[in-house]
């Protein structure tokens, strides 16, 4: 029988293998998504061959309390919508057998609409049809107590890239509004920044209500229409202001344009008083004697700047990756687009360049400065703060991706990134807001391909999460022929490993180099031999151990897959405490 292998930090895990069956009522095919929390299946249904989604959490998150409570909420809000809009509910459950609970569901083969409106814009036509769809089955969903709160183009699919088969799909962070039922996250921030509603972002006393999907909805099918998203995300304090007013309006069309504009008042009064409204809504052409298409009217004041609300993210569909269609097997479609551009700051390292830092509250912006971090500071040790701490261990996306707590409390993270794309960073910072409602501060570099193996490795062997253990450097930049001077700290009465990863790939040890300093390690030696004066960029790796690391040869120099390969296979087989610190430097 096949097994379905995730690789997490420091460990392998394996998937719920094909031919697995859950309570004899259904039966586990290929795992066609997954995130950082949960993965999803496509399976069928035993007894008619149906075929089902079906979506798990992973087992180390099987224990917190506050995702399996989303995940039930989830599963309570499907179970109470009955609408041909919206993907149908199968059953909550269990299995005792593997131990794992899963949420069963229809599954909806095809095309998420933001993959769509990335092609092409929708027609009028189009967007009329998928507005009466989408508004009736949200109408469905609000007289039953339900707020969707993350209506965009990525919860959207079109089976055969049909609008008048449009489903809804990921009620994770929905609202209930019935009394008593409060969200585990709150009422305030949830959704995606782009889409949310004034109210969503704490303006208007932060109240969301069913008007709160008929702003995200008037956004979405502007969207359809421009073929791009109106730009509404940024920061929390851009997200406020572009909200105070109605947002330019003049590429849409005449006949959808007083209806989006009177959706995407600012004061939810001034909306549509439902999504029967919406639904039912029909243009009346101007008469021939007018002049001019008839302008959208102003939008009412939003009255004093009100304070900015504390904001707390959902955890969307639990899957925390952004799998957007959660049961869709996307066909194969240009790149996503990202809501905001990336911005690269300058480098002397030709390629590649440093990913820009990703400041707090905004997902791609202008770089800011972050805080130093300090050698040595520990991390908060609460258990809300460990919880994210394990998040970011674990986090599973792009396997040349690494991260590193640096500084975490219960609200707030300093996490240095290395990555081989700024998107892996971005995906990361979108995925972590939605998951722990908040913004991390990230300090993110952009390495070389030829570094990933080594960060593959360090994936496997950074078994524990020790803060103390650093590199500082005395500069990250260095100019061909000097020497580079760094600190290791943390290594008091350990052995301590020190590889330089070339940019040809080739991993060169210079353990002998390091010389003793109290409780740490000093290495003050050139490292660019070989680069012959180029401009070059390479990742060092600090290795701290309880005993030496027997599969070296000191000052040897070899390929990274026998070398790593060597070190993995003797760590494992004595079960060797070891803590893996990378490091970019660069040389100009």
């Amino acid at each position: 029988m096949n097994k379905t292998v995730v690789q997490l930090r420091g460990q392998a895990r394996a998937g719920v293998p094909p031919g697995t069956r859950l309570n004899d009522l259904y039966e586990v095919g290929e795992q066609i998504a997954q995130g950082g929390m949960g993965e999803i299946y496509r399976g069928h249904q035993i007894a008619t061959g149906d075929p089902v989604a079906l979506k798990m959490i992973k087992p180390e998150f099987a224990g917190d309390e506050s995702v399996m409570a989303l995940f039930h909420r989830e599963a309570s809000a499907l179970n109470r919508l009955q609408h041909e809009s919206i993907v149908r509910y199968y059953i909550f459950g269990t299995d005792r057998v593997i131990n794992r609970t899963y949420l069963a569901m229809e599954f909806v083969e095809g095309s998420a609409l933001s993959d769509i409106v990335a092609r092409r814009p929708l027609s009028v036509e189009e967007t009329t049809e998928l507005r009466r769809r989408i508004a009736a089955g949200l109408q469905v969903a609000h007289d039953n107590g339900i707020i969707h709160r993350d209506i965009s183009p990525d919860n959207i699919i079109l089976p055969d890239e049909n609008v008048r088969k449009a489903k809804i799909i990921d009620f994770g962070i929905a609202r209930s509004t019935k009394p008593g039922q409060a969200t585990v996250i709150g009422d305030g921030f949830a959704g995606k920044y782009n889409y949310v509603s004034p109210e969503q972002a704490g303006m208007f006393g932060g109240d969301v209500t069913a008007r709160s999907d008929i702003y995200s909805l008037g956004l979405l099918l502007a969207t359809c229409l421009l073929g791009k998203p109106i730009e509404m995300g940024g920061s929390m304090a851009d997200v406020i202001e572009k909200r105070r007013t109605v947002p330019d309006l003049s590429g849409i069309d005449d006949q959808l344009r007083p209806l989006i504009a009177r959706m995407l008042a600012p004061d939810p009064k001034d909306r549509p008083a439902s999504m029967t409204e919406v639904s039912g809504w029909v243009w009346s052409p101007p008469p021939p004697s007018a002049k001019s298409a008839p302008k959208p009217a102003a939008a009412p004041s939003a009255g004093s700047k009100p304070p900015i609300a504390a904001i707390a993210a959902g955890l969307a569909v639990l899957v925390a990756g952004g799998i957007g269609a959660f049961m869709v097997m996307r066909p194969e479609a240009p790149p996503a687009r990202p809501e905001q551009p990336a911005v690269l700051v300058p480098t002397p390292v030709p390629t590649p360049a440093p990913i820009p830092v990703v400041p707090p509250q905004a997902l791609a912006v202008t770089p800011t400065p972050q805080p130093t971090p300090q050698p040595g500071r520990p991390v908060s040790a609460s258990s809300h703060a460990d919880r994210i701490i394990n998040y970011v261990r674990f986090y599973d996306s792009d396997p040349c991706l690494y991260l590193r707590p640096v500084e975490v409390t219960d609200r707030s993270a300093l996490i240095m990134a290395m990555a081989s794309s700024p998107e892996a960073v971005r995906a990361f910072q979108s995925d972590f807001t939605v998951v722990n409602g908040f913004d991390a501060a990230i300090t993110a570099s952009r390495m070389m391909p030829q570094h990933c193996e080594a960060v593959s490795f360090v994936h496997q062997i950074d078994t524990r999460h020790d803060p103390s253990v650093t590199i500082t450097l005395a500069r990250n930049t260095i100019k061909a022929g000097e020497r580079a001077s760094l600190t290791i700290s943390g290594a008091a009465g350990k052995s301590v490993t020190l590889l330089v990863v070339d940019e040809d790939g080739s991993v060169r040890d210079l353990s002998q180099k390091v010389r003793r300093e109290g409780s740490s390690a000093a290495f003050d030696a050139r490292l660019d031999e070989g680069t012959r004066g180029r401009p070059a960029l390479k990742l060092l790796l600090a290795l701290v151990s309880a005993q030496p690391l027997a599969a070296l040869q000191a000052g040897a120099q070899q390929g990274q897959g026998t070398l790593f390969d060597k070190l993995a296979q003797d760590i494992r087989q004595k079960s060797l405490d070891v803590v893996v610190v990378p490091q970019l430097v660069n040389f100009e």
